[in-house]
């Protein structure tokens, strides 16, 4: 089903501004937020519970900073104007 979405916002002909242009932000954005956040959290716990030096807080930093990265990186993107996803 989320193919077949894709594939329609995807191909959906340039009519100019409508009533639907939040779908496309919302399918896109559908699942790598919630797992964001799920990464956010998890690695929060993963670096505040594990002691010094240990693998888990290595794993947790790495993680956070990937998704650091990737933050930034859509940010620079929707600044540049190029953010093919921006609703305004």
């Amino acid at each position: 089903m989320r193919a077949s979405l894709l594939a329609a916002v995807l191909t959906r002909a340039d009519e100019g501004r409508g009533p639907r242009d939040w779908v496309a932000p919302a399918v896109f954005w559908s699942l790598p937020a919630p797992l964001g956040l799920a990464c956010l959290i998890l690695g929060i716990i993963a670096v505040v519970r594990s002691g010094s030096r240990t693998n888990a807080r290595v794993a947790g930093v790495l993680g956070l900073s990937v998704l650091a990265v990737q933050i930034v990186g859509i940010l620079v993107l929707v600044a540049n104007g190029g953010g093919f996803l921006m609703v305004w």
